[in-house]
């Protein structure tokens, strides 16, 4: 099969298509673009390799569309991924050079699964997809879908390990979830870690945070008292984080936070390892409302005081 190269260097020498050229001509396709997408072209290319006879219709779009779709479908149905990308590709920019680009962004997210079922969520061919799909979905302003794309490829093949070094990360893409304002997926992250038996007080304080932030406060309050069971006096942060969202919770539903208060006084004044860095501001801006002013003032204060530079 001629490159993609060539074929533009064999259309560069040939003359212009004179006005009367049949309506039929592939070359009206490539008139059209085609030939300025890569992937595309050489599908195109390929297609006409392979079917002759057919390259006299390859200058109706639907018909081009629909030959590129059933050769990735049988690539998908005999499970060989190797030519899946390249089939995908020549799909979406396609679809892109007919304006039509949420079209090609669902095709390349409708062909992700299948592709991380056969070569795995870690594997460079599904990556490669992830990154196109990436980009389109950022073309079209659906940010926080983009970045759910690389989540779920970062998080699916840690799911699956029980060693310590992947369940930290775990815990930290549940952090940069919680951090974008991706909750159910930080929510799910929490859960399989407790599951795993993961730092279990600092976990459930974790996840705490995560319903509060969705407006779940009686599970949060749950998880709260959870963690305030399985503390450890080694971890002196944690409990200070757990008798803030005691403190918090309490005041939120009118009952008298001043023990949690008291003790947590208490903990920053005689403990220095108290202090660590929490992301906190999206629980007490979802709650600002309810809390008066002098309550916002001091849980913001009391949040300050809780942190110095890190990351958790």
């Amino acid at each position: 099969m001629r490159s993609t190269k060539s074929i533009r260097r064999i259309r560069k020498s040939e003359p212009e298509q004179p006005a009367d050229a049949p309506s039929g001509s592939v070359l009206e396709l490539w008139e059209q673009g085609v030939g300025r997408h890569e992937y595309c072209a050489a599908a195109l290319a390929r297609l006409m390799m392979a079917e002759p006879d057919r390259v006299s219709t390859f200058a109706d779009p639907a018909v081009v569309e629909s030959a590129l779709r059933a050769a990735l479908q049988q690539e998908l149905d005999g499970a060989k991924t190797s030519s899946a990308a390249f089939w995908l590709s020549a799909i979406a920019q396609f679809l892109d050079l007919k304006g039509r680009i949420n079209e090609a962004a669902d095709v390349y997210r409708e062909a992700l699964d299948p592709l991380k079922k056969s070569r795995g969520a870690d594997h460079d061919e599904t990556h490669a997809i992830a990154y196109e799909l990436d980009r389109f979905l950022r073309r079209l302003g659906r940010e926080k879908e983009a970045s759910s794309i690389g989540f779920e490829l970062r998080v699916e093949p840690l799911l699956g390990r029980n060693d310590e070094a992947s369940l930290l990360a775990l815990r930290g893409a549940a952090y940069d979830a919680f951090a974008i304002g991706g909750y159910a997926e930080a929510e799910g992250i929490y859960r399989h870690l407790l599951a795993r038996n993961f730092e279990p007080a600092g976990t459930h304080c974790h996840l705490a945070r995560v319903l509060l932030a969705s407006g779940r406060e009686a599970e949060a309050t749950a998880e709260v008292n959870s963690a305030w069971e399985k503390r450890s006096e080694d971890d002196p942060y944690i409990i200070a984080r757990i008798l803030f969202l005691k403190a918090l919770l309490d005041t939120l539903a009118g009952q008298d936070a001043q023990s949690s208060l008291n003790a947590l006084k208490e903990l920053l004044m005689n403990n220095p390892g108290a202090r660590h860095t929490w992301l906190i501001a999206p629980v007490l801006d979802r709650v600002q409302e309810r809390l008066t002013p002098q309550s916002q003032a001091f849980f913001s204060q009391m949040a300050r005081a809780l942190s110095f530079d890190s990351t958790d």
